[in-house]
């Protein structure tokens, strides 16, 4: 039926925010909801192979690796001086470019109230351009997607109250 590229947070199962069975859909899960060689060659999968009908993004609110990205970006340092983990920075490096440079600075300038909002608003940010990029890095999807054989999707699933909203450009 699908694949379904979500974050690892426990908060967010795919099977039970959608209602659904082990085995129904296609689960890809980082850190993020990022795109990576191995969660493309995964989504490919789905597409190409078992050729599902929807590749969704699903992001969530309230998302740990966005304000981690944002802190570490608005101290001019890398993931690896910030915790020590060289690997990390792979994640960080996706989610950037959905952030302004100034935003970057403005963030540790927030309220506690306001950074909630802007993480929620760069979560959104980042699902988008994570639809974007899978289109664009993967000819075959592209191909799919081009031939009407296959939709290329974001939503954000809200943590506290479970609705989805899907995402328009």
């Amino acid at each position: 039926m699908a694949t379904i590229l979500s974050c690892i947070d426990s908060r967010v199962p795919t099977e039970l925010v959608f209602d659904l069975g082990i085995g129904n859909v296609f689960s890809v899960r980082v850190a993020g909801n990022v795109i990576g060689t191995k969660s493309l060659a995964s989504i490919e999968y789905g597409v190409v192979v078992a050729d599902v009908k929807l590749a969704l993004v699903l992001g969530h609110t309230h998302c740990g690796a966005v304000p981690s990205s944002l802190l570490v970006f608005s101290d001019n340092k890398t993931v690896e001086q910030e915790t020590g983990s060289r690997h990390l920075q792979k994640i960080v490096d996706e989610i950037a470019p959905s952030v302004e440079r100034a935003e970057f600075a403005d963030f540790k300038s927030f309220g506690a109230g306001e950074q909630k909002s802007f993480v929620d608003e760069v979560a959104k940010r980042n699902v988008l351009r994570t639809v974007d990029e899978i289109v664009a890095r993967s000819a075959a999807i592209s191909q799919a997607v081009n031939e009407g054989k296959v939709l290329v999707v974001g939503a954000i699933c809200d943590v506290k109250s479970g609705d989805i909203e899907f995402l328009e450009k």
